[in-house]
């Protein structure tokens, strides 16, 4: 019986919290060399199986993503193997060339030198890349998700029609996985040609930052608690960003429940943004509106109990008849609700799984509309921190600054923060070089 030659492997990338204040190695396989070739990176130390990789045509670069509160691995890229490629990889890391291949005048060797010698002393180094590429391809239209036979969520078949899923026949392994099914090899290479694209680009590291926001240096850009705290000060603090997203709210209001009504200048500026309310993580308050925001980055629904949830609480909360109520606290609560017009929305991310449809599942889900972050950071993106009409001040344009920049980073997908922070990271380091010369 002939040997199982492998053709496809997975290869887990941003993984752990090394990424978190580290330069991935990883990075290389989005990268262009100063000689305008690709190269592939495999975790953890970019060793290879010598018999396996005999064979490999594509690796595919996934990442593990939470989708309605399911663990899956979503593709993030796929490499093509060079086959006929002269290779410097040898088995003994040491004894592979430090010199030339280059990327921005320094030589990969010594940009990744931190971490090929500050890992597992069993290890001791790490290998400088696994194999040369000739192409790299990214998705296109479509969301991508992999489940394996030992990872293999429950409910996982009511995803949108946006999201590709694929259940692969074999274990995953904990970086890299070999895949021996033939059916599912010749699949997966169908699948490149049909819903991937060749990407083409060089990175330009002048277009990311110097520094990360604070918000993901301090890994706080996925707590909702957080984000709703700053959203809640600036839109108190400032009366331009105020002014800014309530006109978002009016366009909802217009747009999405299609009706003529909006919050009118007086309005806002003497709204109230409320915290945390009956748990409402935004309440805005105005002479003749009541807004309800629910902010979701990561995290689903929550409170679910049959078809009722937080979205029921929050919405009976102000909309409950008062004069039926007969609790003198909770009636005294619900009188400054009395004969306002109330609107329902869900603050979260594009890739959120929170859909439309989904919000329908659910009793008065119907009710919220959704905003997305990139929205909302398409109108405070040009705003200025003038409070008390003061322009110049340096520590609170920095603060504001900040602000944005984690509401930008918010917009992303998972796999697109961690390439900007390891891009940030990257552009760290060539500066480093830069500057012992």
């Amino acid at each position: 019986m002939p040997k199982q030659q492998y053709e496809i492997m997975f290869n887990n990338i941003f993984t752990g919290s090394y990424l978190d204040h580290n330069l991935g190695h990883e990075i290389i396989n989005f990268i262009k060399t100063d000689e305008h070739e690709r190269y592939i990176y495999l975790n953890p130390w970019g060793a290879r199986d010598e018999e396996k990789a005999q064979n490999i045509k594509y690796v595919f670069h996934i990442m593990q993503v939470t989708y309605k509160n399911n663990n899956y691995y979503e593709l993030v890229a796929v490499s093509e193997v060079d086959q006929d490629a002269k290779s410097i990889y040898n088995p003994d890391p040491k004894k592979e060339p430090k010199e030339g291949i280059n990327y921005k005048k320094h030589s990969l060797y010594e940009i990744f030198e931190n971490n090929r010698n500050s890992i597992d002393p069993e290890q001791k180094e790490a290998h400088l890349y696994s194999f040369k590429a000739t192409k790299l391809y990214k998705p296109n239209k479509y969301r991508i998700f992999f489940t394996f036979k030992n990872h293999n969520p429950q409910n996982n078949n009511d995803l949108p029609k946006n999201i590709i899923k694929i259940d692969i026949n074999c274990n995953s392994g904990r970086q890299v996985t070999y895949l021996k099914d033939e059916k599912q090899n010749k699949e997966l290479k169908e699948l490149i040609k049909k819903y991937l694209v060749e990407n083409d680009e060089t990175i330009n590291l002048e277009n990311y930052d110097d520094d990360p926001c604070l918000a993901v240096i301090s890994d706080r850009t996925n707590l909702e608690d957080s984000m709703s705290n700053q959203i809640a000060y600036f839109l108190n603090r400032n009366e331009e960003t105020r002014k800014a997203f309530i006109n978002l709210i009016n366009q909802k209001i217009t747009n999405e429940f299609k009706v003529k009504d909006s919050i009118n200048e007086d309005e806002i500026n003497n709204i109230q943004i409320i915290r945390e309310e009956n748990g409402i993580d935004l309440l805005l308050m105005s002479s003749k509106h009541v807004i309800v925001i629910e902010n979701k980055i990561d995290s689903y629904i929550n409170g679910i109990d049959g078809k009722n949830s937080q979205l029921s609480k929050y919405y009976h909360y102000v909309t409950d008849d008062i004069y039926k109520e007969k609790n003198k606290e909770k009636l005294k609560k619900m009188e400054k609700f009395k004969n306002k017009t109330k609107y329902f929305f869900i603050l979260e991310p594009e890739y959120s799984s929170i859909t439309n449809e989904i919000l329908k599942e659910f009793n008065e889900g119907d009710k919220y509309k959704i905003i997305t972050y990139n929205e909302l950071h398409h109108v405070l993106i040009n705003t200025n921190y003038y409070p008390y009409k003061n322009k110049d001040n340096e520590k609170r344009n920095f603060l504001y600054k900040q602000f944005l920049a984690a509401i930008e980073y918010v917009c992303s997908s998972k796999a697109e923060q961690k390439q900007k922070t390891a891009y940030i990271r990257l552009k760290q380091r060539i500066e480093e070089l830069d500057n012992k010369k």
